[in-house]
């Protein structure tokens, strides 16, 4: 990912995010407080 705040190339790693996982297809999905979390999490680390 390129960092929206100081334009540099990083990446994050997140282990253990709980998700939802299609039982069909293993598409994974995060509910919307999950994906807030991380977002916070993310934004602490650049910030």
């Amino acid at each position: 990912m390129k960092c929206v705040i100081c334009k540099n190339e990083s990446t994050i790693v997140f282990k253990h995010v709980p998700a939802l996982v299609c039982s069909n297809c293993g598409e994974k999905y995060v509910e919307d407080d999950v994906a807030k979390d991380v977002l916070k999490s993310t934004q602490e680390i650049f910030l």
